[in-house]
């Protein structure tokens, strides 16, 4: 799922069935009315390009996950190039392909020689990057890569040439027994008004991790965790944990929203909402305290009522807004 940045449309990547050649559509989901229609793929302008290489077909995960399911984990774009993160037959498993874009026959392999996974307390060469993103750090372009079970590791954008095997930095380690899902860097407002920027990283099988932009930044610019052990989130400071368990997709929506494609546990139903940045959920999900009609909000909560009374009308709920309810 992706978000227009102009229309606040959401593209959503649907899978018509379960079987292996089940037919693949693309919905357009309007964030102002009901209406949902679809792209027409074939006739819309379009280029294509073949990744040079790809993981091997005869090798298996578990017996039944072919190597082939990894050759492209994350596909991003920056400055002319799309960099697609993924598994190669070559000695270093784990690769980036940088292919100029529009595309042409110019595709350079850049092997990630090697990484310090602290759960692991190894240097490894294998596992692919699940989830990237670009970002300046001190005027200095750089890759920030999220690893399986969660390294959180910064390149030099720079450094990423054709023929190049890389020693990535690791920065952070985000917990073990995991999957990165999507990352972002985000702008978040407290109640006081001030804002601030962090990386948002989600994940497969925990709750979302939040870390404070400037701590990714002294990260980048320190030694990084070479040979240190760690199994929880640990390396840089003020790392959090936020509420997105159940969310398989997110995207940019607007400066203080964000689009989510979540499974809803209750109904097993899967969910497209918008969901405010900074507190990553839904007043409308939870039954709180705050939601018995005789609560009174006390005045060390005045900041809590405002917000409270903004999310409501924005979900849809404005008859429970304190001044409707008498509070």
């Amino acid at each position: 799922m992706k978000i227009h940045p102009v229309s606040q449309e959401a593209y959503v990547s649907i899978k018509m069935g379960h079987e292996p050649n089940a037919a693949s559509v693309v919905a357009i989901v309007s964030p102002v009315n009901q209406d949902i229609r679809f792209l027409e793929v074939n006739d819309s302008n379009s280029s294509s390009v073949s990744i040079n290489n790809p993981a091997s077909g005869d090798l298996t995960f578990w017996n039944e996950t072919p190597a082939t399911a990894l050759s492209i984990t994350d596909i991003d774009y920056h400055n002319g190039f799309v960099y697609v993160a993924g598994l190669t037959n070559g000695e270093f498993a784990s690769t980036l392909r940088k292919i100029a874009y529009p595309f042409s026959n110019s595709q350079e392999v850049v092997a990630c020689k090697e990484i310090n996974h602290a759960v692991h307390t190894l240097m490894e060469t294998r596992a692919p990057i699940r989830s990237m993103l670009f970002a300046d750090i001190d005027g200095e372009s750089n890759l920030i890569a999220s690893y399986t079970c969660t390294p959180l590791v910064t390149i030099p954008t720079a450094e990423i040439t054709g023929g190049a095997s890389i020693t990535g930095k690791t920065i952070a380690e985000l917990g073990y027994g995991n999957a990165p899902i999507d990352m972002l860097v985000v702008t978040t407002q407290g109640f006081d008004g001030s804002t601030s920027k962090s990386l948002l990283v989600t994940h497969k099988n925990r709750g979302g991790t939040m870390v404070p932009f400037n701590s990714v930044v002294a990260g980048a610019k320190g030694k990084g965790m070479a040979g240190q052990r760690a199994m929880f989130a640990s390396g840089l400071e003020g790392i959090q944990q936020i509420p997105t368990a159940n969310i398989m997709q997110l995207d940019v929506q607007n400066p203080q929203m964000l689009g989510v494609v979540r499974r809803n546990i209750e109904t097993g139903e899967i969910d497209l909402v918008s969901e405010l940045t900074g507190t990553f959920l839904r007043l409308s999900d939870f039954i709180s305290e705050y939601d018995f009609p005789d609560y009174q909000y006390p005045e060390v909560q005045e900041g809590t009522k405002q917000y409270h009374d903004m999310v409501k009308q924005m979900e849809g709920y404005p008859q429970l807004t304190s001044k409707e309810m008498g509070r």
